[in-house]
């Protein structure tokens, strides 16, 4: 058996199969809107109220000389507040920002379980219910709180934002208060370093009766004093910067082993040629400060650019070297610990510049110690004393400047963070999304509803097409019946219960062309005019009452004396289809025969009487018992043959369902009552029973000229046709063809466009 090749579907053939199984799509659209529709109903809405803020100036201005708290990057600055602003101890703070009144409103589980936490509960709540969001490309976050009670999501919205300020300030106060207090304490130092310089100078002045030095002294003094006050100040910020890395690399060990010296020992040719790049530019900075430079000299202001973007170009270097190595996956930008490796590394270039700074102003002053032992011992007591004494003013001096600095900036400090746009009462529920849930609803129901449609449809090998069941069947087909549609049903004699539509009355002209199409092919395949001719299926639901009734019109139309038998007694329909009685019929006809023929005799309680019983004496009949036979038969013909709306149309239907359908058919009456009706009529069409599970089609089919076999397009599955073959096969070669029923239309025409078109001509001119 030659294998079905794959049939390519075309757009029109998908369209066409929707709208047949539209009642499945819309029943599958349906199931996924109920659970939809339900939950919108049912579910509490949720409200959602927002707050924007805007962090501002993340980064601290610097303080002259005590920038040692470091810098982090607007990333993780953002990242950082965000994660704070997700952890139970700012819900905690949320909570006690709350009034009192608000509490209430939070939901309770019911009952309360013994030893209930209120606060707890409502910090949870809180926190899950709270959601911030960083707006991309900017320093915009969004804070959102979602409620069953929208004023209740307002408040709390509002409270994230006034708690988030309220702990930014704090949080900035405190490091300038740090500052500030360790400015107390540097002065306290130093002040009492400048009151033991004071006295020393004076009791030395008073002793030795000196009063001034000699003007090189004095230059020399000065320049002395300029570079131990910058050594001194290179020194205590450097302190600051080793003591911060300290603690940095304390955090970072407690997370990752062996941190801080992966941090610190990142060395290359370009890290070891831009650290002598930056020791370079530092020592030629400090010996302009020696000499009393002014910063804003443009010689000053040149070094301090180049030594700005010297340390620039050395961290940026040293970031990339750690990125491409990543030890141990520390480097990670999702980190939290990122702030702190960027810190770290920060402090380092700047350790490297103060070291060299302070090594140069070390050597600078080593050099004047030298001159001044040249001095008398006198003189060279009292350049000391000197110097002491203005080195600690100055530092004295410079300390009371940072100190009040520090406490103007604390008192000012007024935070980063800004309230862009208050949260209001929502006036509509952010959740369930009624509309977004509909949608999804009915294109999940669509989708569903599509596969099954596909899958239903295309899962079994069933022949579609003409050329696919004359492929698989060997048989020619006779013609190809369209879908007919459902819809209002007519009868030939008004009755409304009809189950199929007649050809003739059809409001798709289409299906009377069919027909008319069948009958040309009969008629020209024959030469031989067929008498009788038998329709059957190889199953049940596959039009072939249909095909009988239109095939039975359209013969009456062409002028043909046609009869129509109900020859499926097991579940006959043609009566319906009339608007007729089911009874006289067939089964009176062969009682009849019988009462005129004892010879042959039937009883009426024959029920289970066998057509073995019956057939032996078949052959013993005379031309006498053939003549009494027909005596008695034909005046009853014009009463049991009941005419229809139709000219030349007459239907023989059941009748009174007395014999077993077998027994009736085995019947030796039935080849005498055939040919009467041969004889009166020009065309006779007998409705079988399907042929697999019954023999009836079997053994009517002894009697015809001619068999005409129903598929259904696109149902009939191919095994189904092929064992239906085989039981054909075993009579005489009596099957005309087949007679593709509900195709659709563009399989026959071609194109759905060339349907449509004359579809419309057919209904212009009526």
């Amino acid at each position: 058996m030659e294998k079905q090749e794959p049939h390519a579907i075309s757009l029109a053939e998908i369209v066409e199969l929707v709208k047949r199984r539209k009642r499945s799509l819309l029943l599958c659209v349906v199931l996924a809107l109920i659970p939809i529709l339900l939950y919108n109903h049912l579910a509490t809405p949720i409200y959602e109220a927002t707050a924007i803020v805007a962090f501002e100036n993340h980064s601290k201005e610097p303080m002259t000389g005590l920038d040692f708290f470091g810098s982090p990057s607007r990333g993780n600055f953002m990242a950082n507040r965000i994660q704070e602003m997700k952890t139970k101890t700012f819900a905690k703070q949320v909570y006690d920002e709350l009034p009192d009144s608000t509490h209430r409103l939070f939901r309770f589980p019911e009952p309360l379980p013994e030893h209930f936490n209120v606060e707890r509960h409502v910090v949870n709540v809180i926190r899950k219910n709270m959601s911030v969001q960083l707006v991309k490309t900017t320093d915009l976050v969004t804070i959102s709180y979602a409620s069953e009670n929208p004023g209740l999501a307002k408040t709390v919205a509002n409270a994230v934002t006034t708690v988030l300020q309220k702990s930014n300030l704090r949080a900035r106060r405190q490091e300038y208060a740090s500052v500030k207090s360790f400015i107390d304490e540097q002065i306290r130092i130093v002040k009492e370093r400048l009151q033991q310089a004071e006295d020393t100078l004076r009791d030395y002045k008073t002793r030795q009766n000196i009063t001034s030095l000699e003007d090189e002294s004095k230059e020399i003094l000065q320049r002395i004093t300029q570079a131990e006050v910058l050594y001194n100040q290179v020194r205590t910020d450097k302190d600051a910067r080793q003591e911060r890395l300290a603690v940095i690399r304390k955090k970072l060990e407690e997370q990752k082993r062996d941190l801080a010296s992966s941090v610190t020992q990142v060395n290359s040719p370009l890290t070891v040629k831009l650290k002598e790049r930056l020791v370079e530019l530092e020592v030629r900075y400090s010996n302009l400060l020696v000499q009393n430079y002014p910063e804003n000299h443009p010689k000053m202001a040149e070094l301090k650019a180049e030594i700005d973007q010297a340390k620039q170009n050395l961290l940026q270097t040293t970031m990339q070297l750690l990125e491409g190595e990543k030890p141990q996956g520390i480097i990670d930008p999702l980190s939290q610990l990122q702030k702190y490796f960027e810190e770290s590394i920060a402090l380092d270039v700047e350790l490297q510049a103060l070291g060299a700074k302070e090594a140069n102003l070390r050597r600078i002053l080593d050099s004047y110690s030298d001159y001044l032992k040249k001095l008398p011992d006198k003189e060279l007591a009292l350049v000391r004393l000197m110097r002491d004494k203005e080195v600690n003013t100055k530092n004295y001096t410079r300390l009371l400047e940072e100190r009040e600095q520090a406490r103007i900036r604390e008192a000012a400090e007024l935070g980063n963070i800004r309230l862009m746009e208050p949260a209001e009462t929502p006036l509509a529920a952010a959740r369930p999304q009624k509309l977004l849930n509909v949608g999804i609803g009915l294109f999940c129901g669509i989708v569903l509803g599509l596969v099954l449609i596909f899958v239903a449809e295309f899962s079994k090998e069933v022949p579609r097409t003409q050329e696919e069941v004359e492929r698989i069947l060997r048989l020619p087909v006779l013609a190809a019946v369209p879908q007919i549609k459902r819809g209002p049903s007519f009868s030939l004699n008004g009755h409304t219960r009809q189950r199929v539509l007649l050809s003739h009355e059809t409001p798709m002209p289409f299906i009377r062309d069919a027909f008319s199409y069948l009958w040309s092919s009969m008629q020209f395949s024959n030469r031989r005019k067929p008498l009788i001719v038998m329709i059957t299926s190889s199953g049940p639901a596959e039009g072939k009452s249909a095909i009988a009734v239109n095939l039975s019109l359209t013969a009456a139309r062409h002028g043909k004396n046609t009869i129509l038998i109900d020859g499926d007694l097991r579940k006959p329909v043609l009566h319906e289809t009339f608007g007729l009685p089911f009874s006289p019929g067939l089964i009176n006809l062969v009682i009849k025969a019988n009462r005129a023929w004892p010879a042959l005799a039937l009883p009426a309680e024959a029920r289970a009487l066998t057509g073995n019983e019956m057939s032996g004496d078949v052959e013993k009949r005379s031309e006498r018992d053939r003549r009494s036979i027909r005596e008695q038969i034909v005046p009853t013909l014009d009463a049991v043959l009941q005419p229809t709306a139709t000219k030349n149309l007459r239907l023989l239907a059941m009748g009174d369902p007395l014999i077993a359908p077998d027994v009736l058919w085995s019947s030796p009456y039935i080849e005498e009552i055939l040919g009467m009706l041969r004889r009166i009529a020009n065309f006779i069409v007998i409705d079988t029973p399907p042929l697999i599970g019954m023999p009836d089609a079997s053994i009517v089919g002894q009697y015809c000229d001619g068999i005409l076999l129903c598929v259904e397009a696109g149902r009939t599955e191919e095994k189904i046709l092929l064992r239906a073959q085989k039981i054909l096969d075993l009579g005489e070669n009596k099957v005309w063809g087949v007679v593709l029923n509900k195709v659709e239309p563009d399989t026959i025409y071609g194109t759905y466009k060339y349907y449509k078109y004359y579809v419309k001509h057919y209904h212009k001119n009526g």
